[in-house]
């Protein structure tokens, strides 16, 4: 093409054309980045809100060995089921709730799994039997605990301690959902850092409470046979004595009886 001042380059119309077709594609792309941010996003918040979503009711006995039962409840609303049987951590699934809490040191002996239509909430409740509260966290649905049974002067120490979750703890909602734990111990409870009744102790937490670990004390004064002289030592003791006094009284009536044939002849 010519005008008055010559021919215009071929070039001057085709490059609006690139750029506008470069423009298009850069927004594009851009748009696209950016809706996935906003989805990732948006499900990341999803994932931490379900991952807080779940109510813990835990009743264990411990026997003076470290053994002992629980009880484990646990639910959620059905609808945070809606992305898999899976909310967090704890499964509503049977074979895998029932894998998660079975190790070399626990075996599930039952389970059954609720829908209630009263509030649209699925339950889970778990029987289980340990031989060593120690070892509690052999079974991975036990992984964020640490727990322990030991001796002390005058009985037994007992710590249980859950793992902070900041995650849980900071999404919404997370003081309405319950955490908690009662032990029955083997004997009198003299002193903890939850409420005490009689040889139980209870402690009442929510999610919003996993903003550091949650740790749960108690010294309790059992009924085992204590060290010294009024403990092991003292059947011994005893029993020594009655030996000895039987010797004594034995050789006494040995010696009365040679006396006594002894003056006849």
């Amino acid at each position: 093409m010519k005008n008055k001042f010559g021919s215009i380059p071929q070039s001057f119309f085709i490059a609006p054309f690139k750029f506008s077709k470069e423009f298009f594609l850069s927004f594009k792309t851009m748009l696209t980045v950016k809706r996935l941010r906003l989805f990732s996003a948006v499900l990341i918040s999803l994932l931490i809100f379900f991952s807080s979503c779940v109510n813990i009711e835990q009743v264990t006995a411990i026997n003076e060995n470290g053994s002992g039962t629980i009880i484990l409840h646990y639910w959620t609303k059905s609808t945070n089921l809606s992305m898999g049987d899976e909310v967090g951590g704890f499964s509503f699934s049977e074979d895998k709730a029932k894998e998660n809490f079975t190790s070399a040191n626990s075996d599930v002996t039952g389970i059954t799994i609720d829908n209630l239509e009263t509030d649209s909430s699925t339950h889970v409740r778990i029987n289980i039997n340990f031989s060593d509260i120690n070892k509690l966290t052999q079974a991975e649905g036990f992984s964020k605990v640490r727990a322990s049974w030991t001796k002390s002067g005058s009985g037994m120490d007992f710590k249980y301690i859950i793992a902070k979750d900041t995650a849980a703890s900071n999404s919404p909602g997370a003081g309405e959902y319950k955490l908690e734990y009662k032990f029955d111990f083997p004997g009198e409870v003299t002193s903890t850092n939850g409420d005490r009744k009689g040889n139980s102790v209870t402690w009442n937490k929510t999610v919003a409470d996993l903003n550091e670990d949650i740790e749960m004390t108690a010294s309790v004064k059992t009924k085992s046979k204590a060290c010294g002289i009024f403990g092991i030592e003292l059947p011994a003791v005893l029993l020594l004595g009655f030996l000895f006094s039987g010797y004594k009284l034995s050789r006494k009536r040995r010696k009365n009886f040679f006396k006594i044939n002894f003056q006849k002849n």
